[in-house]
């Protein structure tokens, strides 16, 4: 059996994952090609994964039954438990039954963004699955092999651990790749493929036996050989040498201590821009960090065949000839990306844009990001916060979901009455992903719940950062935590600036027995030593910087539930 390994990514379980939508059918379902991979050793599922949209989705009950875990579906509460075993269904306390499908491991409450239903399986997207189960969570960038890992896993002393991509030279028709994992300084796993110069990847239909059966081998034999392989197949030579500097720059993208020293590999490397009204491409040469030769052109898809074909010179539009001439020697001087548009081709001046700065990426010499899931989230208001899910491959986020969650610890799902939020939201998941999390626009109506996606998204990604920008081990900013349910929840605000809290805010929240939501304890309540510890509390908290401190007399309950919501505060705001 195949050995491969799996990213170490530890993911808090402090709040939800966020509201369920259910789809009785996978629309956009594609046939899932790649593997999951259990600590490093492949694992066959009887009930095959799914992907949709990128994303992966696994089978809900034959994951949670693979860690020996016993799944109990409860209809009247839409619930479903993660039990260590059948004994445990007579101790359940299913409580209100919600639009939302909810799921319980360990007392925790988490919810699946979407949840899938075909035939008599239930599925739900890879990474929320594995959060839930307790596992790490990888997801490779090409093939979309899937990699679960629990446990502590040995780091090398060369190269780093992770998925790593390697892209060659590019030609006027194609490029290749080399998609590498690596596991305590050995190749694990090897995906080669080529790429023609519009996109399209050489699959399985791809009339040409010798590239088969020369990937075929690279496959096999740069895991064999731990990446030494350079034969020639004969009928093959351009894939092979192709394939062979693609694997030497992903072994470089993946060395602690990188050899190349420049931002980014010298040669040519190819851009390819979002499709609208056809594609616009872009062969970058760099040498030694300097754009020295820029070529452009665009293509439009063939109405009867669909394929891609580059315009000639019999295009009937002058300014566009005029700017595959001219702009080269804009990106050569500005040494980038950052140019002013052609007037009168303006489409493709963007677009060529987008495709001088994707080639750039393909010729960096270092990775930024760590591949694999990560959760940011917002500062916390008073009634609530954002939070944004997002999984990252080779550099590029592939995924995002973001979110707002009341101070209580409710998701705020699709039965929330505030359209604008919706429209945010929407669009946040929409854009993070085409934008690389660059995207920062206010939804008008939505201004909490941009500036609050914005910012977790910021999080997010400075948690996958593989240089941290600093040592600290906390965000600065205020966080929320909630404690588990017992005759009601308790929260704690807590404000850290440089690793110190300097600021806790407490109240406790019981559900109203009319609607079922959680209220706020007001200064009418009846207990006088629960309004002293809220007033004296948060000063202890201060002092010990965390949340081992000793109970309020006359308030243990709260006291012990303000010290899990502190405590689950803290694993928020850590970087």
């Amino acid at each position: 059996m195949r050995k491969i390994f799996a990213v170490i990514l530890v993911i808090a379980l402090t709040i939800p994952l966020s509201l369920s939508s259910f789809a009785a059918t996978a629309e956009g379902t594609q046939e899932f090609k790649g593997v999951v991979v259990l600590n490093n050793q492949e694992k066959v599922l009887n009930t095959s994964p799914l992907l949709v949209d990128e994303v992966v989705y696994l089978p809900i009950r034959e994951m949670a039954e693979s860690k020996g875990l016993y799944v109990h579906y409860d209809a009247d509460s839409h619930s479903a438990f993660l039990l260590d075993s059948k004994d445990q269904v007579d101790d359940i306390k299913t409580g209100n039954r919600g639009t939302e499908m909810k799921v319980y491991r360990n007392n925790n409450l988490n919810y699946f963004s979407k949840v899938l239903i075909v035939g008599r399986s239930s599925y739900a997207p890879a990474h929320e699955v594995a959060t839930i189960l307790g596992y790490d969570y990888h997801q490779a960038p090409i093939s979309k092999n899937v990699f679960l890992y629990e446990g502590d896993r040995p780091s090398g002393e060369i190269y780093r651990n992770g998925t790593f991509l390697g892209t060659s030279d590019a030609s006027s028709k194609s490029l290749n790749h080399v998609e590498i994992t690596i596991e305590n300084d050995v190749i694990v796993y090897a995906n080669v493929f080529g790429q023609s110069s519009t996109g399209a990847l050489k699959d399985a239909n791809y009339p040409w036996d010798a590239y088969h059966e020369a990937t075929a081998i690279y496959n096999e034999k740069i895991v064999e050989t731990n990446g030494e392989f350079a034969d020639i197949i004969t009928g093959a030579t351009g894939s092979c040498e192709g394939y062979k500097q693609a694997l030497e720059r992903g072994l470089q993208k993946a060395l602690i201590e990188p050899t190349n020293t420049n931002t980014y590999f010298d040669g040519t490397f190819l851009g390819i821009s979002d499709e609208g009204k056809g594609i616009s491409v872009a062969w970058v040469t760099i040498e030694k960090d300097k754009i020295v030769e820029v070529e452009l052109k665009d293509a439009k898809a063939n109405e009867e065949t669909g394929r891609y074909e580059f315009k000639g010179e019999d295009y009937p539009w002058p300014q566009y000839h005029e700017a595959v001439k001219e702009l080269p020697a804009k990106f050569i001087e500005a040494n980038g990306s950052d140019i002013d548009v052609y007037t009168g081709a303006t489409g493709s001046s963007n677009k060529w844009m987008q495709a001088v700065d994707r080639a750039l990426d393909s010729a960096r010499t270092t990775k930024l990001y760590v591949d694999g899931y990560y959760k940011g989230v917002s500062d916390a208001s008073s009634k609530s916060f954002g939070v944004a899910d997002i999984i990252i491959a080779n550099d590029k986020i592939v995924y995002a979901h973001v979110y707002g969650v009341s101070s209580t610890g409710v998701a705020k799902g699709d039965n929330y009455p505030w359209a604008q939020y919706h429209e945010a939201t929407d669009l946040y998941n929409e854009k993070i992903v085409a934008t690389n999390g660059e995207y920062a626009d206010i939804i008008t109506g939505a201004t909490g719940s941009s500036i609050g996606y914005k910012q977790a998204v910021d999080r997010a990604l400075e948690k996958a950062l593989i240089e941290a920008k600093n040592s600290n081990t906390y965000f600065d900013g205020t966080f929320i935590g909630i404690s588990d349910e017992m005759k009601g929840v308790s929260v704690a605000w807590v404000t850290i600036e440089n690793d110190k809290i300097v600021n806790v805010e407490l109240k406790d929240a019981k559900a109203n027995p009319e609607t079922g939501a959680y209220e706020f304890k007001g200064e009418d309540y009846a207990w006088p030593q629960y309004h002293e510890a809220v007033e004296q509390l948060p000063a202890r908290f201060i002092e010990a910087n965390g949340s081992d401190i000793d109970v309020y007399t006359g308030a243990t309950g709260s006291s012990n539930k303000w010290k899990q919501a502190v405590e689950r505060a803290l694993e928020s705001a850590m970087k």
